[in-house]
């Protein structure tokens, strides 16, 4: 089995995959870490989106199973699923939409709404079934 290094290494090459940006480095202190190294990683669509990866044992119960967490103590995949873990990591750093405007709604929902700009007069909220 790899060491942790290359581990973290082939993390970050998978994140990389995913379109992310992704380098091995010194992990910084907080409560849910021990010292050592993580994966840092950055959505560049939204690069305050990021993240510090780390490989461990989770200790309720010890498994002997390393696994990736985020820093905020979230348990992602067992370390051998590197694809998942990118997966994944990439999906939690990526915002979702809480609210859109109406003419962004429109747009989004499977086609059956139209562009507000293109609707007829007396249409319920573009939905083109009421018109």
């Amino acid at each position: 089995m790899p060491n942790n290094d290359e581990l973290l290494l082939q993390l970050a090459t998978a994140l990389v995959d995913e379109g992310m940006i992704a380098k091995v480095r010194d992990a910084p202190p907080a409560p849910f870490r021990r010292p050592g190294r993580c994966v840092w990683v950055q959505n560049p669509r939204h690069p305050d989106w990021t993240g510090h990866i780390t490989l461990r044992d989770p200790e309720d119960p010890p498994s002997g199973v390393l696994w990736w967490f985020f820093s905020w103590n979230e348990r992602i995949s067992p370390a051998f699923d590197l694809y998942g873990a990118a997966h994944r990591i990439t999906d939690r750093l990526t915002p979702r939409p809480t609210s859109l405007a109406l003419t962004d709604a429109v747009r989004l929902i499977e086609g059956r709404l139209v562009s507000r700009d293109g609707l007829p007069t007396g249409c319920a909220w573009g939905i083109q079934s009421t018109c």
